[in-house]
C-alpha cells in the first residue's frame, strides 16, 4: 500500500489521472507478480492487475492490494475498458519501455490523452525498504561465497559452460532464484545478474562455438 501510495503523489504531481505500467520489472515491482504477462494499471482510486487465464491464481497471490482482471479480448482493449469505467482523461505511460507501434495502437483505441512520462516508478526504486535492503544483503552473501567456492572448482581442462552451470547450481543451493525478464535479459533474484564466464584468451569474443553463450547486457564476470 506505500507504494501505491507514493505513486500516486507522483501520478498527482504530473496531473495523471491514470498510470499504466508495462516495464516487467516496474510491474514486478509494484505488484510483487513474478509471472511473464500482464500489466498493471494505477488510478487514484484502484489498482487494477490484467492478465490472461493462465496467470489469474498466481497474481490473486501475489498483487496483494490489487483487482485481478483477466482479459478475455486483447489486452489493449480490456486496458481501454477499464480506463473508461474509471473515466481516466489523462493515462501516463513508460515512455522508455512503449515501442511506437505500441504508441499508436494505444492511442488508436484509448479515448483519453495519452501523456508520456518516465522514471515514476523507478524514482521509487531508488529508495530500499528494510526487506529490500535484507535481500541486496544475502544477494552480496551469496554472490561472494559463490566467488569462493568457484575459484576451487575452475582449473585446466574445465570448459566455461561447466564454470558457469556450476555458478548457477551452487547459487541455487544457496537460495537464489532466476528469472527471465526478455530475452536478453536475465536476474538472479536475491543473488545477482545473469552468470557470464569466459577464460582469458577468449575474453574478446561475444559469441564462442563450443559455448553457445551470449554475452548478457549486464552481470557478474568470472
Amino acid at each position: 500500500m506505500e507504494k501505491l501510495n507514493k505513486i500516486r503523489t507522483a501520478m498527482q504531481a504530473e496531473n495523471l489521472d491514470a498510470l499504466l505500467i508495462t516495464s516487467p520489472i516496474n510491474r514486478r515491482y509494484m505488484s510483487g507478480f513474478t509471472g511473464t504477462a500482464g500489466v498493471v494499471l494505477i488510478t487514484l482510486e484502484k489498482a487494477i492487475f490484467i492478465t490472461d487465464f493462465r496467470y489469474t491464481s498466481q497474481a490473486s497471490e501475489q498483487a496483494k492490494g490489487f483487482e485481478v482482471v483477466e482479459h478475455k479480448q486483447a489486452i489493449e482493449l480490456e486496458i481501454r475498458d477499464q480506463l473508461i469505467m474509471e473515466k481516466a482523461k489523462r493515462v501516463g505511460f513508460e515512455k522508455n519501455q512503449v515501442t511506437f507501434a505500441m504508441y499508436e495502437q494505444y492511442k488508436n483505441i484509448i479515448e483519453g490523452e495519452l501523456v508520456p512520462v518516465s522514471d515514476l516508478v523507478e524514482n521509487l526504486r531508488l529508495y530500499k525498504s528494510a526487506d529490500e535492503l535484507a535481500v541486496m544483503k544475502k544477494a552480496a552473501e551469496i554472490a561472494d561465497a559463490a566467488f569462493q567456492h568457484i575459484q576451487g572448482f575452475i582449473k585446466p581442462g574445465v570448459k566455461e559452460i561447466e564454470v558457469s552451470n556450476e555458478l548457477e547450481f551452487f547459487m541455487r543451493r544457496q537460495g537464489g532464484r532466476f528469472l527471465k525478464l526478455r530475452h536478453d535479459c536475465c536476474i538472479w533474484l536475491a543473488i545477482s545478474f545473469t552468470t557470464w564466464c569466459r577464460f582469458a584468451k577468449r575474453n574478446s569474443k561475444r559469441r564462442t562455438g563450443n559455448t553457445g553463450l551470449r554475452r548478457p547486457i549486464s552481470g557478474i564476470l568470472f
